[in-house]
């Protein structure tokens, strides 16, 4: 074979040559095409992440599944439509490590290392989700999140590239901001049992509340609500779905709905996005939570009523073990890799 022409071009089209001749296009023959393998079909994974004020025991961090009472009723409806324990990964605040064998296994955390900002916790998700990737490539996340954890896979989605994620649920999640005046009046509120209660202190005391709590104004809300809309379209134009749910009455979002005195901020817009593949405020109630004679003239809780206002944590929680909502996220999220082997 003669090489016509000198330099890196002429070796191009000799190489050519050279490999449709190999592959046996000779006289009257059609040249053999050379495709590359094909791509694994995804395999869905699923991220739980919990929010501020959450925790993770050693014991339930080496569990089966999520290993909380919290997504007890999410654990086993996943399970029920196709997604094994070994499909069903736990964030943790204190970092996740990635085994030789490609098994994820996140650290014990406490109620403490919840309160990182906002960034710092959304860094180490994509971190994780970028990590087991490497080691397992055929991985399609779905991320549902509660609370804080809604906010951090949220944002957490906007820098994974397109097939990384089949779909981000968000439940009770502050994914517009909430109001700054809200959470200086609950801090005032529970400044007098934080003692008793020290978890307290990281929901309404910490960077992480200080990152969400910055909405004071009408031009701040807007700001927040178009940085969250760009997050959602721009996921979509990957090929993302999102899901954005809440209690309408949860009393953390919408102080007033447990009748709790003073002049607070209704919030519980923060906990959709119109332009997610699906939204909704669903109408769950505050279960029972009624806090009309728990705080005195001064704004404060009396300390004979801390446990009473415990109940606040419960309408937030609702929409984590309501049957019709747990099985609207099923749907949504669709079957997992083992339902269809």
């Amino acid at each position: 074979m003669i090489i016509i022409g000198t330099g890196r071009a002429a070796w191009e089209r000799f190489l050519l040559a050279a490999i449709v001749v190999i592959c046996g296009a000779g006289a009257g023959a059609t040249p053999t095409t050379l495709s590359a393998a094909p791509s694994p079909a995804p395999h869905k994974v699923v991220i739980l992440v919990a929010g501020l004020g959450s925790s993770l025991t050693a014991a339930a961090a080496s569990g089966p599944c999520s290993g909380s009472s919290s997504w007890q009723a999410i654990d086993a409806a996943l399970a029920a439509d196709g997604f094994s324990c070994a499909d069903t990964l736990v964030y943790s605040y204190t970092g996740s490590t990635i085994d030789a064998s490609g098994t994820w296994r996140p650290a014990p955390y406490s109620c403490y290392d919840t309160g990182d900002h906002v960034a710092t916790s959304v860094g180490e998700l994509f971190t994780l989700m970028t990590t087991y990737r490497v080691n397992h490539p055929d991985a399609q996340f779905v991320l549902i999140g509660h609370s804080l954890g809604g906010l951090l896979a949220l944002e957490a989605s906007a820098e994974m590239p397109a097939g990384s994620i089949s779909s981000v649920v968000t439940i009770d999640s502050p994914l517009k901001g909430a109001s700054r005046r809200n959470l200086e009046q609950f801090t005032r509120l529970v400044q007098p049992f934080i003692a008793y209660a020290g978890c307290s202190k990281v929901l309404w005391d910490s960077d992480a509340a200080r990152d969400i709590a910055t909405l004071h104004n009408r031009k701040t809300r807007q700001k927040a609500s178009r940085a969250a809309t760009a997050i959602v379209q721009g996921g979509r134009g990957k090929g993302f779905r999102y899901m954005t749910i809440g209690n309408a009455s949860d009393c953390l979002w919408k102080p007033v709905a447990c009748k709790i005195r003073g002049k607070w901020g209704n919030d519980s817009g923060t906990m959709v996005v119109k332009a997610a593949n699906s939204n909704k405020l669903y109408p769950l109630g505050t279960g029972g939570c009624n806090l009309s004679n728990v705080i005195n003239k001064h704004g404060v809780v009396q300390i004979r009523n801390v446990p009473k206002i415990t109940c606040i944590a419960t309408s937030h929680g609702l929409a984590l073990q309501t049957p019709s909502v747990v099985q609207a996220i099923v749907r949504f999220v669709g079957p997992g890799s083992s339902a269809s082997r």
